[in-house]
């Protein structure tokens, strides 16, 4: 195995390249800058403490950052922490943070698993993953950020009443999402009903990721899933509906 695809404790990487045409001089003014906006983990230990009536997102891999900056300029009175590792994006949004002195969106640049580690308990209302790296080869697909680590990480950070979401418009990654959050066994969905998979959150704003998938005939999947404080389970025509689309995809 190579050594760059290791995290941390012989964790797969799921994430690919760094950085694009970026000389060891920019990366090191645009970590400058990054670390101005950033949140450090001593402060992720008391987030729940420190910020016990606002209302905290983390998206993690939030890649140029539209759906977490449209999110903070609208919410002022919201917390939002954007994880993103490619450092071209997080130039992008830093630049973003900037023009609009929003004060409210916080950076973290590392593996976003490090920071869900050292997040106080039930301090989050909402952890997002939208559009995550599908790794589509079978060989690669152990490399999926959705898995039981994050599954474990996000359901301690997250309130009682809080919210994933996940985003994705490969249907294959899709029926991924939902067989091993339902395994994991400590969340519901909160969809009944097929139809509720392509409805868009609330306060959704639709990107140009979304606008350009969307342009060659891909559709999204949201999976909205909650803390397991109740038992809900599918519809039957749910269930049906979602057994026929495993056999379609396997």
């Amino acid at each position: 195995m190579e050594k760059e695809n290791i995290v941390k404790d012989g964790t797969l990487r799921s994430f690919g390249r760094l950085a694009n045409r970026m000389s060891k001089d920019e990366q090191a003014a645009l970590d400058r800058t990054l670390d101005k906006h950033s949140i450090t983990l001593d402060e992720a230990k008391t987030l729940k403490d420190d910020n016990p009536e606002t209302e905290i997102l983390i998206e993690v891999g939030c890649g140029k950052g539209e759906q977490i900056i449209h999110r903070a300029k609208n919410n002022p009175n919201n917390l939002y922490i954007a994880c993103e590792v490619f450092k071209n994006s997080l130039e992008k949004i830093a630049k973003e943070i900037e023009a609009h002195d929003l004060k409210n969106l916080k950076l973290f640049y590392e593996d976003a698993r490090i920071l869900l580690e050292n997040i106080q308990e039930d301090a989050v209302d909402t952890v997002m993953v939208l559009y995550p790296d599908p790794w589509p080869k079978t060989k690669h697909k152990k490399r999926r950020i959705v898995n039981q680590e994050l599954l474990d990480l996000t359901h301690r950070i997250i309130k009682p009443e809080g919210k994933l979401i996940l985003a994705t418009d490969i249907t294959d990654y899709a029926l991924w999402m939902i067989k091993h959050v339902l395994n994991h066994g400590k969340f519901h969905t909160i969809a009944q009903y097929p139809n509720e998979w392509c409805i868009e959150p609330d306060g959704w704003h639709t990107t140009s990721y979304e606008q350009k998938a969307r342009k060659f005939g891909r559709s999204s999947w949201y999976l909205q899933f909650a803390k397991q404080e109740q038992e809900k389970q599918f519809t039957k025509a749910s269930q049906a509906h979602l057994n026929r689309l495993q056999e379609e995809n396997n």
